[in-house]
C-alpha cells in the first residue's frame, strides 16, 4: 500500500535513487558467482586483457556519449566500425605493397589510424547533417547509413576476410611487458573528452541541446552546428574503433562492427549517460559501463558459456539499461 501525504493523495515511490545502483549489484552479484567457476577471473593478467579488448570501446563510447547528452543516438556506429577498418586496412596495404612503408611499423599504424578517423568522421558528418540539417529522426537517418557504410565496406574487402597483419604487432606491444599500449590513445581519448564535456562550454551546449533543443536555440546555442560536430566527433572515434578492434584479432571479418553499437549504446546508458538527453559522463560514466559489459562477455567465455548465450545476456543488457533509464526519466513508479 502507497503512503498517503497531507491531502489524503497517494505518494508515488520514488526508485530513481536505487536503480542508479541496482545495476551494480548485479554485476557484482555476476563477478562472484564467476570468480567461483574460473579463479582466474579475478586475476590481474584477467583484468588486463579486459582492459586491452575493451580500449577500442571506450573510444567509441567517448563519442556516443555526447551524441547521447545532444538527446540523439547513432545506431550505425557499428557498420562505420567495418567501414573504417576496411579503408584504414586497404590504405595500410597499399603502402606496403607499394613499398612507400613497410610492415610493424608505427608510421603505417599511424596513417591507417587517420585514415580510419576520416572515414569515420565522414560517416558521423552526413549523419549529423541528415538529422540537423533535414530534421530526419536520427533512429532512421543512422539506420539507413548502417547499410551504407556495410555496404560500402563489404565492397572494399571483397565480401572475405582481411589481413591487418601489418599493422598488428605495433599496436599489440606491452609496455614494460604487461601494460598494453593501445590502452594510451584511449586513455587520452576519454581525458580530453571528459574535459570537454565538464569544463568546456562546448559540453555544457550539448547537455543543453539534449535537455530541449527549442530553448537552447532561444539562448543562443547553434542547435544545428552543434549536433554536427557531434556526430562527426562520434563517427571519427568510431572510425578508430573499428580499426584498432579488427587489428587486435589481425583479421577483418565481414561480420566485424555487428551488434557493437548496442554494446556501446548500453554501455554509455548503464554508467548514467541519459537516453533522453541533457546528462551523463564520459569517466566515469561510459568507462564503467563498457567495462561492465566486456567483464560479463569475458566471465562467460571463462566458464565455457554456450556461445549463444552471449546473445541472450547481451539482449537482457540492452533492455536492462533502457528499461532503468526509462524508469529514472520518469522518475517514480505508479
Amino acid at each position: 500500500m502507497q503512503p498517503q501525504i497531507a491531502d489524503g493523495t497517494k505518494k508515488k515511490f520514488d526508485i530513481t535513487g536505487i536503480l542508479d545502483y541496482a545495476i551494480y549489484f548485479v554485476c557484482i552479484a555476476f563477478i562472484v558467482v564467476v570468480a567461483f567457476g574460473n579463479r582466474n577471473f579475478l586475476t590481474i593478467g584477467n583484468f588486463l586483457l579486459i582492459l586491452q579488448q575493451t580500449s577500442p570501446y571506450f573510444i567509441a563510447a567517448s563519442g556516443m556519449a555526447f551524441v547521447l547528452m545532444s538527446g540523439g543516438v547513432d545506431i550505425s556506429v557499428g557498420q562505420n566500425m567495418l567501414l573504417s577498418a576496411a579503408v584504414g586496412g586497404w590504405v595500410a596495404q597499399f603502402l606496403m605493397d607499394a613499398g612507400i612503408l613497410r610492415a610493424d611499423t608505427a608510421s603505417l599504424l599511424i596513417i591507417s589510424i587517420i585514415a580510419s578517423l576520416a572515414t569515420g568522421a565522414v560517416v558521423g558528418f552526413i549523419n549529423g547533417v541528415c538529422i540537423a540539417k533535414f530534421n530526419i529522426l536520427p533512429f532512421i537517418a543512422t539506420l539507413a547509413m548502417t547499410n551504407m557504410a556495410r555496404g560500402v565496406g563489404l565492397v572494399i574487402i571483397g565480401g572475405e576476410s582481411r589481413n591487418l597483419e601489418g599493422i598488428t604487432r605495433t599496436l599489440n606491444i606491452n609496455i614494460g611487458g604487461f601494460f598494453p599500449l593501445i590502452l594510451i590513445p584511449a586513455i587520452v581519448v576519454l581525458v580530453v573528452f571528459n574535459f570537454i564535456a565538464r569544463s568546456l562550454p562546448f559540453g555544457r551546449k550539448v547537455k543543453a541541446i539534449g535537455r530541449s533543443a527549442e530553448n537552447a536555440n532561444k539562448v543562443g546555442i547553434q542547435v544545428v552546428k552543434t549536433k554536427i560536430i557531434v556526430h562527426t566527433m562520434c563517427g571519427a572515434l568510431a572510425g578508430v574503433c573499428g580499426l584498432l578492434s579488427a587489428a587486435q584479432m589481425r583479421y577483418l571479418y565481414s561480420s566485424h562492427g555487428t551488434g557493437s553499437e548496442f554494446i556501446i549504446i548500453s554501455g554509455c546508458i548503464l554508467g548514467g549517460v541519459s537516453l533522453f538527453g541533457g546528462k551523463g559522463s564520459v569517466i566515469p560514466g561510459a568507462i564503467i559501463g563498457v567495462m561492465m559489459v566486456q567483464m560479463i562477455v569475458n566471465g562467460l567465455t571463462m566458464i565455457n558459456a554456450n556461445p549463444y548465450v552471449y546473445i541472450i545476456v547481451r539482449g537482457v543488457v540492452i533492455f536492462m539499461a533502457v528499461m532503468i533509464e526509462s524508469v529514472k526519466h520518469k522518475g517514480t513508479l505508479k
